[in-house]
């Protein structure tokens, strides 16, 4: 068994994680280190592939500040998409913003291209749905941020989840390394088509300065890694590898009317 085969097992070993590690990070890190994120950069509250602030699969406590707006797109490799895994990829195109304080909602419209109703040559299918996230305790020095989500909240669910998140970010004096982690709970309390989140997620993510950071999260079924790169104060670009092989991304611009 080569290199290669070993860190293959090793991360098949790591898809049976409860996410215990993340956890213990998120209650037992040091609170003396605590840097929350400042609210006035909406642009460094990136999303996730779906729209919504998060890492990459994952949902994160955090909210887009009131008065901010960002749209763009995200994109899954139909190996590891939600709807028409196999067949066809997945093109989300979503429109997020802070409605009020601790209030964010997204409206997302998705096109599968390979995916078809009836035949094999009338493809190309659209879904829509709408997602919303309530920050319901802010981070502070010795607390991680507290929120409730849910995700494609009616219709034929083929995106939903329900959730709830606590999120919590570290840096030193100089803010310049900063390092997020996360971890929830999605539940099946609602009956849906598809289960986005199922059970217990997390992930982490290496943020430096204002230029980009490295973000790694566990979505109840895979681990996913991804880089984000910042630019102008207002773009995202991000690129994201789904159960470590499969290449995913988008891009995102946003801004907050004062």
């Amino acid at each position: 068994m080569n290199g290669v085969d070993l860190i293959r097992l090793g991360l098949g070993r790591a898809r049976s994680w409860p996410v215990a590690g993340l956890v213990l990070l998120l209650v037992g890190a040091a609170p003396a280190l605590a840097a929350p994120p400042d609210p006035t950069e909406a642009w460094l509250l990136a999303p996730a592939l779906h729209g919504m602030t998060g890492l990459i699969n994952t949902p994160t406590a955090y909210t887009l500040p009131s008065g901010a707006l960002r749209v763009g797109f995200g994109w899954y490799d139909k190996e590891w998409s939600y709807h028409a895994r196999g067949l066809s990829d997945n093109y989300h195109y979503f429109l997020t913003f802070g409605f009020v304080s601790r209030v964010e909602v997204s409206i997302r419209a998705s096109y599968f291209p390979d995916d078809y109703l009836e035949t094999p040559e009338e493809k190309g299918t659209v879904d829509r749905g709408g997602n919303a996230r309530i920050q319901a305790i802010t981070e502070g020095p010795y607390r991680p941020a507290i929120a409730f989500g849910i995700d494609d909240v009616r219709g034929t669910r083929r995106f939903h989840a329900l959730y709830a998140v606590g999120s919590k970010t570290f840096s030193g004096k100089s803010d310049f390394f900063r390092v997020g982690v996360s971890a929830g709970y999605g539940s099946r309390a609602l009956d849906a088509k598809t289960y986005v989140l199922d059970g217990i997620f997390g992930g982490a993510e290496f943020s430096v300065g204002r230029y980009g950071s490295l973000a790694l999260d566990y979505d109840t079924e895979k681990w996913n890694t991804g880089i984000r790169v910042y630019a102008f104060q207002h773009l995202t670009a991000y690129v994201a590898f789904l159960h470590w092989e499969a290449p995913a991304g988008g891009v995102c611009w946003t801004h907050r009317f004062e």
